[in-house]
């Protein structure tokens, strides 16, 4: 090969693909040829060819091996929407063009606003149904004749009077609150719970304060029933009487306090019959009393000790 200036080189620029291109091998020291078709094959280009709208795809497993091809698509002929619960739809199906609206389908609601309002919700969330409440009243209706079915419920404020205390600032000037560990009413005045408790005349009878009486006061007489073992209820009163069909045991009392007293009368009929009594029964001398025969009454004057001790005075043959 003659010597060529490199600026007299001319580029080579459409090669084909039977065009041979030299390749050195410098482990063997040979020179070996290798077309341009092979090269462009090796090299991983795309292969050749197709028309519009063709994809090229793999043919096989084989590396490179490619090919042109036209894929199959299907075609939408119609859509459609179906309303669910409270929705319609309108303007389908759509074969070509056009629009599908969905709307609210209307509840048996009327329209409006509503005061107090009494309503019902649905699964969707939706209002069915609403109806205006009475207006609240402070009345709560006269009870001079029965029960009014038209009374308003007032509610108040309640909680423990430290809570209620402490949440001053949310409570409204001469607003009721109830203290629910006092038991007690209080209204807000000022920056102040101001107690509503009555205070009691001093003329009236209460349990922690001497009293003086200035009119008659009385206590229940309880009737027992006669049995063959009778066992007093100190609880329900301080007086009892017991007519006598039998042999009785007057029992040791329930609910004994002691302070309290009372008298027992004991009451024969046309037979005299005895009695015995518990164990908590004391009498002077340690003699217990030996009752009257038919037709008498005796009396029982009792005050009690303690919880296992009352003394008692017997008093015999009342006509």
């Amino acid at each position: 090969m003659a010597n060529v200036k490199i600026s007299d080189l001319t580029a080579y620029t459409n090669p084909v693909g039977t065009d041979v291109v030299p390749i050195v091998d410098l482990v063997n020291d040979q020179t070996k040829k290798v077309t341009v078709e092979d090269l462009v094959q090796a090299s991983g280009t795309v292969a050749a060819g197709g028309t519009t709208g063709q994809a090229l795809i793999k043919a096989s497993a084989t590396d490179y091996d490619t090919t042109w091809t036209t894929l199959t698509t299907g075609t939408v002929t119609s859509v459609d929407v179906t309303g669910g619960t409270g929705l319609s739809s309108s303007g389908g199906p759509i074969t070509s063009n056009g629009s599908i609206n969905l709307n609210l389908l209307d509840t048996a609601v009327t329209p409006g606003s509503y005061t107090n309002a009494d309503i019902t919700v649905d699964q969707q969330g939706r209002i069915t149904a609403a109806s205006s409440g009475a207006a609240l009243a402070a009345d709560g209706g006269s009870f001079t004749s029965g029960t009014p079915v038209s009374r308003t419920a007032i509610r108040v404020a309640r909680g423990t009077y430290a809570n209620l205390n402490a949440s001053l600032a949310d409570l409204e000037e001469g607003e009721v609150c109830y203290a629910t560990d006092e038991d007690k009413l209080y209204v807000k005045e000022g920056s102040a719970l101001v107690s509503t408790q009555l205070t009691l005349p001093a003329d009236n009878a209460v349990t922690g304060t001497a009293q003086t009486f200035t009119a008659a006061q009385r206590g229940t007489i309880t009737t027992l029933t006669p049995g063959a073992t009778v066992t007093p209820d100190f609880a329900a009163s301080n007086n009892f009487s017991l007519t006598l069909g039998q042999v009785t045991t007057i029992a040791n009392p329930t609910n004994l306090v002691a302070g309290q007293s009372g008298s027992i009368f004991l009451v024969q009929g046309s037979t005299g019959y005895t009695a015995s009594w518990g164990s908590y029964w004391d009498f002077a001398s340690g003699t217990a009393p030996v009752l009257s025969g038919a037709s008498k009454v005796d009396r029982l004057d009792y005050i009690v000790r303690s919880t296992t001790s009352i003394h008692a005075v017997f008093t015999a043959d009342y006509s």
